[in-house]
């Protein structure tokens, strides 16, 4: 990781293609194409057809799942979730941050399954099409001001999370012989409690607390003055790239029980509101409010690609807009970016010029954390809306292929009034679309402050 800060100087570097992206192709993820046409239409893309991993069924999500809240008279219920992220790489939990609050919940029903065994036959066709709100299995910790962004590493042991305040937290979360789970069950929610860590993010190490950019004695870290809104985990799982206010990527070392930061890097002119990697770690990518997006060699700190202009220079012809998101590809060549007032486009990385595609018909005017993602097989784009719904387009064709709707409760006086049912409150902004290829659901936060998850309605 070197020890040096980084700089904008656009260049390359040895043993990478165009855009940083190493042409090893045994640094790229591959995936395998189902039939013949999927394969040549893999192939027009760039992308190695391999049965190298996990198979993963092409179905959409079109059916409610579960509705996840606080419990009510918890003043986290009332606030929005602007964030959310799949523990671990299988996905049996979601992390999300509820104002200053973060919440663990259960995707899956194993537990209740195993105590209403009898009664599960006679309600089967009653509640199929029936959400059923749930309290979080655990709350893992607070912050001082609004969480802004949550990750959880992949081996599902860790979350990590900003805030307005300028503060990156670490949480280890309890592990029973079972995982998550049972670790968090009702009747050891006490013990676990205890088990429970933050660890204090410091130069040279420490424990019990959090990382702070405002000033402070001894030796704490002061990277950041103002709001953090993006953290990643870099794929070795030993470092977060964090991004903010200041328009600076970090990246923090996180290997030796504490927090060294080991590089910060300079380039844009306003917030970054995103950051991530692609899968072999070697390019870091930052998303900002000044129009553009970047990516960062790993190693040299140097920007080795910029997309986009600052949004206030006229003369570019394809601007990326005021970002508020972006998404990698999972063999590391194309990337998605969505801005306010704009639509959600598809870059390559290999190539400079016009997006590949552009997809049209969400709304992302009022809200400043409206993220996009791709869905099952990567053949679909996922994107929240200022109205509550979910949109969905074929990534090739850009065409829509499915809405998932908001519910029918529209914004009350006092708050939104969305039910157990249905999908968000109507209105209310849909901030993230995550999916998850080992559950096969796509998880969503919103303005309503609640957690919803979306399957797939066989036949």
């Amino acid at each position: 990781w070197g020890g040096g800060g980084g700089k904008s100087k656009e260049g390359s570097t040895k043993n990478r293609g165009p855009g940083g992206v190493s042409p090893n192709p045994s640094e790229r993820s591959a995936e395998p194409s189902a039939d013949r046409a999927e394969s040549s239409s893999a192939s027009a893309w760039g992308v190695v057809a391999s049965l190298a991993c996990d198979y993963e069924c092409l179905a959409l999500p079109d059916k409610p799942g579960a509705v996840m809240r606080p419990p009510p008279g918890s003043k986290a219920r009332r606030h929005a979730v602007k964030c959310l992220d799949w523990v671990g790489a299988m996905g049996k939990t979601l992390v999300s941050g509820n104002n200053t609050k973060l919440f663990l919940w259960a995707t899956d029903d194993d537990e209740e399954e195993g105590e209403e065994e009898e009664k599960e036959e006679e309600k089967e066709e009653e509640e199929r099409d029936k959400a059923r709100e749930r309290a979080p299995l655990l709350e893992i910790g607070t912050h001082d001001a609004r969480i802004w962004d949550v990750a959880s590493n992949r081996l599902g042991t860790h979350v990590a999370s900003v805030s307005a305040d300028g503060a990156l937290k670490l949480f280890k979360l309890p592990l029973g012989p079972l995982g998550i789970r049972a670790a968090t069950d009702s009747r050891a929610k006490a013990s676990n409690a205890a088990a429970l860590e933050v660890s204090r993010l410091q130069l040279g190490g420490g424990l019990a607390g959090a990382l702070t950019g405002a000033a402070g004695a001894g030796d704490t870290a002061k990277w950041c003055s103002r709001d953090l809104y993006a953290v990643s985990w870099h794929p070795d799982g030993s470092h977060l790239i964090t991004g903010g206010h200041e328009g600076k990527v970090q990246v923090v070392d996180m290997a030796h029980g504490g927090a060294t930061l080991m590089r910060t890097l300079v380039g844009h002119a306003a917030a970054i509101v995103q950051v991530g990697t692609n899968p072999s770690g070697n390019l870091l990518a930052s998303a900002g409010r000044d129009g553009t997006v970047r990516f960062w060699d790993a190693l040299s700190g140097l920007c080795v690609k910029t997309i986009g202009q600052d949004h206030r220079h006229a003369n570019d012809a394809h601007p990326v807009g005021e970002a508020t998101g972006l998404c990698l590809s999972r063999d590391g060549t194309k990337c998605l970016t969505t801005s306010r007032h704009g639509a959600v486009k598809l870059w390559d990385l290999r190539s400079a010029g016009k997006p590949l595609a552009r997809y049209k018909g969400h709304q992302n005017s009022k809200g400043s954390f409206v993220r996009c993602g791709f869905g099952p097989r990567e053949a679909v784009v996922v994107s929240g809306s200022d109205d509550g719904r979910i949109h969905l387009w074929e990534t090739h064709t850009t065409k829509p292929v499915s809405t998932l709707p908001s519910s029918m409760s529209p914004i009350g006086g006092g708050g939104f009034t969305g039910g157990s049912s249905g999908g968000h409150a109507s209105g209310a902004c849909v901030y993230r679309a995550l999916w998850c290829a080992k559950q096969s659901l796509l998880a969503t936060c919103a303005e309503d402050g609640s957690v919803r998850t979306w399957g797939h309605l066989p036949g």
